[in-house]
């Protein structure tokens, strides 16, 4: 059963390295890779030593035929002795490189220094384990004692600092968002580290000593045995089966969400790339004619200054020039000009704005602070949050509520979350599907041209930010901007006292 997990796991991490084609999954595959193959010569060593009892037989292969198949599989005792200490050596260096780099610890600046520093207890070891190297070493029972305690505590320094490193970072990410993406990356990395874990005890020294020394029995596969601790035996089994299944099932999710993802980013970039071909000839044209439209409306208003389907027909008039420049500004949202500004005076331009759209409209913002800086056009950042909450607007009325929307800035190391939660019906399967795509809308067509969140997702990554959506438990959608920070406003009146 472990076999068949592990082997699942590793066929997601190979898919999972063809999708991203990074330096972060192609390390997870590193330590899924070693780890599995470190497990597949232990359950080869099993299979062949035999004297199991059923439980563990399940456990290890699930099915009776698979121990079978790999009894006799041909292997010397040196060789399948040293297949398992490049396993048992490698695992959690990978393990502890991977943990790194999710951490956001090792970057190319850093990546050769790490990778090396790391890799000397491991490469020694490989070379000790040498098997003639290793047959001198065993002439002295004390040096090879020793070697033997020394390799099992460097390996679980490693597993401690790879658990302590994604559980501190788990800890220091404060922003919801990014906190739920990396729990899903703490859980395949823990349960990796402890499926290694429990198995790392197995020491090669027991392998290559098969037929030699009765004592080497208590290297290693000592504890799958009931009659020497069956609370240890049990621990163990039940542990492999649980962090297998936890491993296998967090890096199928994590490949989904990364598909999904990839998916819908392909998907919107083709389909807007078609619709808006012809967007600039459209507004153009269109502007113009209702700037003529609204010469001819001037004229008839000072003709005619007190009749009211005149100004109605003007407001009209205005209103379609506004999404028409709304519209513009989507095709050509490509050439952004980024600057360092306040958060506190992006949100004030948001109020501004939502307060043109609806007078006398509360809008009660929390967290907006005057010392952080990010790096945004003012203009355009503040129109794309603005779309959001004029739908967040819409929805609570379209829902009878009364209730105003709740917008709260929460900041982690280098990120400022957005939360914009309304009181609406929330988003239909359907509705979600097609969010971000151009000319979508489940409002009035007439009135609603449905390039709003498609706008506002072009203009938060423009921005070098991310979008999402989450309902909320008792009703209503809340959308999360993430958006990077440029740092303290005190620090860059510092630098310029300086100069």
């Amino acid at each position: 059963m472990l076999s068949l997990m592990m082997l699942v796991t590793f066929i997601m991490a190979i898919a999972l390295l063809v999708l991203r084609r990074d330096l972060r999954s192609t390390l997870l595959l590193c330590a899924i890779s070693s780890i599995t193959f470190f497990l597949y010569t232990i359950i080869v060593y099993i299979a062949k030593k035999g004297g199991i009892s059923d439980f563990t037989t399940f456990v290890l292969y699930g099915d009776i035929k698979i121990r079978q198949a790999l009894m006799n599989q041909v292997y010397t005792v040196n060789k399948l002795g040293f297949m398992m200490a490049l396993g048992r050596y490698l695992s959690p260096y990978f393990l502890l490189l991977s943990c790194l780099q999710m951490a956001g610890k090792l970057k190319k600046s850093n990546l050769l220094k790490n990778a090396t520093l790391s890799a000397i207890l491991p490469l020694v070891s490989i070379v000790i384990y040498i098997p003639k190297v290793f047959a001198k070493i065993l002439k002295s029972e004390t040096l090879a004692n020793v070697i033997i305690n020394l390799t099992k505590a460097w390996i679980y320094i490693y597993i401690a600092l790879s658990i302590f490193i994604m559980l501190y970072e788990l800890h220091q990410t404060r922003l919801a968002f990014f906190k739920r993406r990396f729990s899903t990356k703490v859980l395949i990395m823990l349960s990796l580290a402890i499926t290694y874990g429990l198995f790392a005890p197995q020491d090669p020294a027991q392998v290559y000593l098969f037929y030699r020394n009765e004592f080497m029995w208590m290297l290693g596969l000592w504890y799958l045995h009931r009659g020497f601790s069956s609370g240890l035996y049990y621990f163990v089994m039940l542990g492999s089966i649980i962090s297998g299944i936890v491993s296998m099932a967090m890096l199928i999710r994590f490949f989904s969400n990364t598909f999904k993802e990839e998916y819908v980013e392909v998907r919107v970039r083709r389909e807007s790339k078609s619709a808006l071909r012809g967007v600039s000839m459209f507004v153009h044209g269109t502007k113009n004619d209702l700037l003529a439209t609204r010469i001819l409306l001037d004229q008839q208003i000072d003709r005619y200054p007190d009749d009211e389907a005149l100004q109605q027909l003007k407001a009209i008039n205005q209103g379609l020039v506004k999404r028409l420049e709304k519209l513009n500004a989507a095709a050509k949202v490509n050439s952004i000009k980024l600057y360092p500004i306040i958060v506190s005076d992006l949100m004030d331009e948001v109020k501004k704005r939502t307060n043109e759209a609806y007078p006398g409209y509360q809008l009660n913002i929390k967290g907006a602070r005057s010392n952080i800086l990010i790096l945004a056009d003012r203009t355009i950042l503040s129109e794309a949050i603005f779309n959001i909450i004029q739908n967040g607007i819409e929805a609570t009325a379209e829902n009878n509520s009364k209730e105003n929307l709740e917008i709260t800035l929460e900041y982690g190391r280098t990120w400022v979350e957005i939360n914009i939660s309304d009181r609406g019906k929330g988003l239909s399967k359907e509705q979600a599907k097609h969010l971000w795509e151009p000319f979508r809308s489940s409002k009035n067509s007439s009135s609603n041209w449905g390039i709003g969140m498609y706008y506002t997702n072009l203009v938060v990554k423009r921005h070098l930010g991310s979008i999402s959506y989450r309902p909320r438990k008792d009703g209503g959608t809340t959308f999360e901007v993430i958006l990077p920070l440029a740092g303290d406003r005190r620090a860059y009146d510092k630098s310029d006292d300086c100069r």
